[in-house]
């Protein structure tokens, strides 16, 4: 189990290091600087801004001097366009905001997406099957932006008819603004989960050992609550880790759409400045999120299933 976790350990150090390699040099590959863009900035000022930010040193000093800080001191850097602000402080305080609207966001999704997927597969080849599954490609194929701009349409219209606003279609800190950006972060991973759980279903709800139940007389819902779903499941556990780190990260669109104060709003501003520090300093994060999230689900995956956690195959 030591060699397990240790492997583990080395090759997500590898992958968050392979990342902020690839994202510091694609970022300084795009033409301009974060000052291009502030025509009224004196040349003497913006030298010294240059100096400032060690931008005015060789690219591979640059990068051996960020990747230093990141992985020995863990400091992300300044902020070159709002002054004095640490890209480490600015995740601080607004990582929570993107937490708390993406964990919401996918309980939302586990809570319709499971049982729809469920439905699905008891139904198979019926029409409540197509019906579940037309909903779900539905929510595959239209992006999040799409849904958030048709959800705000939606309200403004009816505001517009009934003269009553039922939700507010921008703001932050009541639950009432939680209700439509949910709504549009969810609807894709609901479809996701939904067809994921059917798939699994489907295959679980043609083993030997259900039959088996069925022909002991085992009451059909217990056969589907307690064995099916609890197996079925486990491929929607693996989606899980990825869709952790993605949602409660921040949809940076979404975000912006809602107005919603998250890390999506300094990401998105940061790639148009050029903002250098936030842009790696955010995508950093995501990729620690991201690996600790599959980290954890290869560790569950090791603890379970010992040949995983060996290296063997199933079925070896």
């Amino acid at each position: 189990m030591f060699k397990f976790i240790l492997k583990k350990l080395s090759l997500a150090l590898a992958t968050l290091w392979v990342i902020a390699t690839v994202t510091f040099f694609l970022m300084h590959a795009i033409p301009g600087d974060p000052f291009a863009s502030e025509k009224k900035v004196p040349p003497l000022v913006k030298a010294k801004l240059m100096e400032k930010y060690q931008l005015d040193k060789p690219l591979i000093v640059q990068y051996g001097n960020y990747i230093q800080n990141v992985f020995l001191k863990g400091d992300l850097g300044i902020s070159m366009k709002i002054r004095g602000r640490k890209v480490n402080k600015m995740i601080a305080n607004n990582f929570p905001k993107s937490f708390t609207l993406g964990i919401i966001a996918m309980a939302v999704s586990l809570a319709v997406g499971l049982p729809l997927g469920t439905y699905a597969a008891l139904h198979r080849g019926k029409a409540k099957d197509s019906l579940a599954m037309f909903v779900a490609i539905i929510g595959i194929s239209i992006p999040s932006f799409i849904v958030a701009g048709t959800l705000q349409w939606i309200v403004v219209i009816i505001k517009q008819q009934t003269g009553n606003s039922i939700l507010p279609i921008t703001g932050w800190g009541e639950p009432k603004h939680l209700v439509l950006p949910v709504i549009a972060l969810s609807a894709s991973p609901i479809a996701v989960i939904a067809r994921m759980m059917r798939a699994s279903m489907i295959e679980v709800l043609g083993l030997d050992y259900v039959r088996t139940a069925r022909a002991k007389g085992v009451a059909y819902y217990t056969i589907i609550i307690k064995h099916c779903v609890r197996n079925a499941i486990l491929p929607v556990i693996t989606y899980l880790g990825p869709l952790f780190a993605a949602i409660t990260t921040g949809s940076f669109v979404v975000e912006t759409i809602f107005s919603i104060p998250g890390l999506g709003k300094y990401f998105s501003t940061s790639i148009i400045d050029k903002d250098y520090t936030v842009t790696l300093g955010v995508t950093i994060f995501y990729a620690l999120i991201l690996i600790i999230a599959m980290f954890v689900v290869d560790l569950a995956y090791g603890l379970v299933d010992p040949r995983i956690r060996d290296g063997k195959k199933r079925g070896a």
